[in-house]
């Protein structure tokens, strides 16, 4: 598995295990809150690596379950449809962040199972996975960025996730994650606006509705 994306694979590993507690509140800081969470990561990681292996259900189900409600996967997928959201309907929008969650979880919980192995490895041999570089303050949309480093590799891998506060509950939610050279939000920008170009918002968004439903078929 190459570098790219075994530092994906296990930067939304890690996003979504950093909220495997009950207890995430706002008003605890995201430094102390990933601090404190990261390690309940690497444990679920260890104690699912054999289930994880034999059905990429379980990695699905798990990534998707825990990582799931702290998304922002309306602002995402706005974020990643760019000029064809504008003048969309919310349902057209809600289909598409429907239909890119599944496909997006789907992709990486199978790259995590096939290669769960060799990620359970780099994670065991490095005492310290990973270290916070730097939280940005939150601007006046209330964003931020939690900037950190995965240990797995030498030189380290710089992973930057984007977030931002739902002040409805009071909850911090990603947005975007980036790494090195490789941004979410604009990597699948890229991808899916060629398709929504040549066959506008309502074909993209049938194509990735087949496409999830014809991938647990194989």
């Amino acid at each position: 598995m190459n570098k790219t994306i075994r530092g994906i694979t296990m930067a939304w590993l890690g996003a979504a295990l950093l909220f495997i507690s009950s207890g995430v509140q706002a008003k605890e800081e995201p430094r102390e809150l990933i601090e404190r969470l990261f390690d309940e990561a690497v444990d679920a990681l260890m104690d699912n690596r054999d289930a994880i292996a034999d059905d990429r259900r379980v990695a699905f189900d798990l990534i998707d379950e825990i990582l799931s409600p702290h998304v922002e996967y309306e602002l995402m997928a706005r974020l990643i449809l760019g000029r064809h959201a504008r003048g969309a309907s919310e349902e057209s929008i809600q289909r598409f962040a429907e239909a890119f969650r599944e496909n997006a979880i789907r992709t990486y919980s199978r790259t995590l199972s096939d290669h769960v192995d060799e990620v359970v490895r780099a994670v065991d041999g490095n005492g310290q996975v990973m270290e916070i570089v730097r939280v940005t303050d939150p601007d006046s949309r209330n964003r931020l960025q939690v900037q950190t480093r995965f240990l797995i590799d030498d030189p380290a891998v710089p992973v930057v996730y984007e977030m931002i506060l739902d002040e409805d509950d009071d909850a911090w939610r990603i947005y975007n994650i980036s790494l090195e050279n490789f941004n979410f939000v604009i990597n699948y920008r890229n991808e899916y606006g060629s398709v929504a170009d040549r066959h506008g918002l309502d074909g993209l968004i049938e194509r990735l509705e087949d496409r999830n439903k014809r991938a647990w078929s194989n």
